[in-house]
Order: C-alpha cells, then structure tokens, then sequence
C-alpha cells in the first residue's frame, strides 16, 4: 500500500499497482493513472498504468466492511452525512471497535484501533481524536496512545509555562518583542523553563532569561 508515493515492480507477470491518497492535500493534478518514461526521444520508452484510490470519496462503511487489516482506514473515509466532523468519526470508530474487539485477538485488536487513532489525526486535531478514543479499553493498554497522550499533557504544561515567565518578565522589563517570543518559544523541557520562571522574576534583560541553562 502507498500513502504518498507510487510503487510498482517490473516483472514478468501483470501487476496492478494501487495509489491509496490518505487526504485531498495528496491528490496532485499529475496524478492521472499513468506514467511514461522515455530517457531519449525516439530511443524506446515505459508505461506504467495505476489505479488511484482517494479515500475520502471511499464510504466509511465499506472500508469497516472490508478486511480486517483495512477497517482502520474507515477514519479517512467518507463519513455519514448530516454529522458534523467529531460526530461522524466517533460513530465509525465505535463501529471500528466494536468489529475487531470481536474478530480480532486482544493484542492485535489493540493495534488495530492505534492505527485508526494515528489516522485520524489526519482530519482531526490531536485532542479531538483523544476524546473520540477516550474510554475505549483498547486504547488503555496501547503504549503508543498513552505515550501520545503524556507528550501532548507535557507539552501543555511546557505552553503554560512559558506564559508564566512572559508575564514575569513583561512585569519587570516591559513588553517582549517578536525575535524574543520566537526564541522563547523554541525553548522546550519543562524543567529548563521552571528554571526560567525563577530567572524571570528577578532577571535584569530578557537576554538574561533565555540564556537560562
């Protein structure tokens, strides 16, 4: 399967390469089914043909449908009408859980709707998808999702973080310009910016500040 990229062999034997686009950002107009090469005019020339797959035209249903190994795609697809977007994907993903809790052995089970909650951070920002996955028992044992979701709460805190140190140091120095909440935003580890936090409070430049180890 290809996201992005064509892949093709050259056997003896016909074969039929599919393109699978993920979202419509993918679906370049030189995408028409067909690639030509020809190194020198009038010295012999290749043509390969391709099938090309858009996803989101595909019905959500049909890929849940589908094999097993494929109903993780169903996020990507086109969803029910008359939903919104967070509505439409929380009905497939309950569908999708449902399926392969019962088709599929725990551990593999688990891996299945991982990949769903991967791919739908495509259409969705990252904590939308957490709460539509939020309570599934799957998902409780996933090292991936909880690795996933204690970056994006460390990353939230480092947010916070920064906030406190502007306004400590627009307190005592005055407003930040641009290229310092550039640099300050560029600063990550939680522990280094709590180490700022303190420098802020009593810091006689915002150079003074950044330069915080």
């Amino acid at each position: 399967m290809a996201y992005h990229a064509l892949l093709y062999a050259h056997c003896h034997v016909p074969v039929h390469t599919v393109i699978i686009l993920l979202r419509p950002e993918a679906a370049h107009s030189n995408m028409n089914g067909v690639i030509r090469y020809a190194p020198r005019p009038g010295r012999g020339s290749m043509e390969f043909s391709y099938e090309v797959v858009r996803l989101w035209e595909r019905p959500a249903d049909e890929l849940l449908r589908a094999d097993l190994s494929v109903t993780p795609l169903a996020v990507l697809g086109r969803l029910p009408e008359n939903l919104s977007l967070e509505e439409g994907l929380t009905v497939i993903v309950q569908r999708l859980v449902e399926r392969v809790t019962k088709e599929a052995p725990p551990d593999r089970a688990g891996k299945l709707v991982t990949e769903a909650f991967l791919l739908s951070g495509l259409r969705l920002p990252r904590d939308a998808a957490a709460r539509i996955f939020q309570g599934v028992p799957a998902m409780q044992e996933s090292d991936t999702y909880l690795a996933i979701l204690e970056e994006g709460e460390e990353k939230g805190q480092e947010k916070a973080t920064r906030a406190s140190i502007l306004a400590f140091g627009e307190e005592r120095l005055g407003t930040a310009d641009e290229p310092i909440k550039e640099q300050l935003s560029n600063v990550t580890g939680l522990d280094r910016l709590m180490r700022m936090v303190r420098r802020a409070a009593k810091a006689a430049s915002w150079q003074e500040i950044l330069d915080t180890p």
